[in-house]
C-alpha cells in the first residue's frame, strides 16, 4: 500500500492518510514535521 521496499523504513502521514515525507531524518524530519505543524495566524 505504501511501496515500503525495505525495513527500517520511515513515512510521514498527514491526518487526511497521504504520505506528506518519506525517508525522512535528522533536520530534515524537523524541517517537515515544522512545515507540517506550522500555524498561520
Amino acid at each position: 500500500m505504501y511501496g515500503v521496499s525495505g525495513i527500517p523504513d520511515n513515512f510521514l502521514i498527514g491526518p487526511d492518510g497521504w504520505i506528506v515525507g518519506s525517508k525522512l531524518r535528522g533536520d530534515d524530519l524537523r524541517n517537515k514535521l515544522e512545515e507540517v505543524f506550522s500555524v498561520e495566524n
